[in-house]
């Protein structure tokens, strides 16, 4: 078993659906919003469920002997932040907000 465990947060596994545009636009209205609406339900119900067995395994990793960090992430962060301010012009003005509003 490995001695460190570093955990980032930097991530959480995601499920992402694919439609067709075409297939998509021939779906009425309401039952869109029925998808989306469940979309967004089942998104938060596999987040908390990740979660909840990332926190069992780091439990169970700390016990068996393992040591657990958990760093400042904020230099990275505002690091980053520099980096994506180069992009705005390719990604357009307020991509990096609305990604960032989803965490």
């Amino acid at each position: 078993m490995q001695k460190f465990l570093i955990i980032t947060d930097h991530m959480v596994n995601s499920i992402i659906p694919v439609v067709n545009a075409q297939t998509w636009s021939r779906i009425p209205a309401a039952q869109q919003q029925i998808i989306l609406d469940a979309l967004v339900e089942g998104r938060k119900l596999n987040n908390d469920r990740t979660v909840k067995a990332e926190n069992e395994l780091i439990g169970k990793f700390k016990a068996a002997g393992m040591e657990v960090y958990k760093p400042d992430t904020t230099p990275f962060r505002q690091q980053a932040n520099e980096i994506y301010k180069k992009y705005v012009g390719d990604w357009g003005q307020g991509t990096l907000e609305k990604i960032q509003a989803v965490q």
